[in-house]
């Protein structure tokens, strides 16, 4: 098990985008595939030196993300044994969480658009992480769109495919850091439709309100919507 260090454009940090094969648990001891301890690559993601010694490569054509390879010109993943960028622990220092979570809260995050990796790469976030699983089967993540109903299938071709794989990076990022920040509370995210993240009209308002409304009926405890 292995995980890839990722920059994201979208945030303003670097995060950890582990190989779904397991979890994995954090030592001072393990090293990265180039033979740099895990210990000094934190290190440089904390004091944002990183990259003057790596260098990044895109990961999809449409999203922000960026992979950190082994050494600047490089295009092989930087790779370790424990994640080296921020993690839950981080989340919950920076925001004086408790370091026990007991509620059972439901958290919505609205997004425009269906990210169709977004179960599978939540399940990577929290096993990486040592977190409890959280899956649609379970009932602790539900997948939902503006009206309540089930998502929509993922758009295929033409600008809304591009649209939607811009978007899902970001879709991730929010639903990771709530789950980080509450590993027992439920996860709702509801998705408008991808039109409206790019269009700034009445319609588009109209949907996210709707959403919103969709997010409080089913008792919603926070709502998160990133657009703007």
């Amino acid at each position: 098990m292995a995980s890839t260090l990722v920059a994201g454009a979208l945030a303003s940090s670097y995060a950890v985008a582990a190989s779904p094969s397991g979890g994995v648990t954090a030592k001072s001891a393990a090293v990265a595939d180039s033979g740099e301890p895990v210990a000094r690559l934190r290190q440089e993601v904390r004091s944002g030196s990183l990259l003057a010694g790596h260098g990044v490569r895109t990961v999809c054509p449409q999203c922000g993300a960026r992979v950190v390879t082994e050494k600047t010109g490089s295009t092989t993943p930087l790779r370790a044994s424990a994640p080296a960028g921020y993690g839950p622990g981080d989340l919950a220092k920076a925001y004086g969480l408790p370091a026990t979570s007991k509620s059972t809260a439901t958290i919505v995050i609205i997004d425009a658009g269906v990210d169709a990796t977004l179960a599978s790469d939540l399940a990577t976030h929290r096993s990486t992480y040592g977190l409890p699983a959280c899956d649609t089967a379970s009932g602790c993540l539900t997948l939902e769109n503006y009206t309540g109903v089930k998502q929509p299938a993922p758009q295929k071709k033409g600008a809304g495919a591009a649209l939607e794989e811009e978007l899902a990076l970001e879709t991730s990022l929010d639903l990771d850091a709530a789950s980080a920040a509450c590993p027992t509370c439920h996860l709702v995210e509801i998705s408008v439709p991808w039109q409206d993240g790019e269009d700034d009209n009445d319609v588009s308002t109209g949907d996210f309100a709707e959403a919103v409304n969709t997010a409080v009926v089913g008792n919603a405890s926070a709502v998160s919507i990133s657009y703007g």
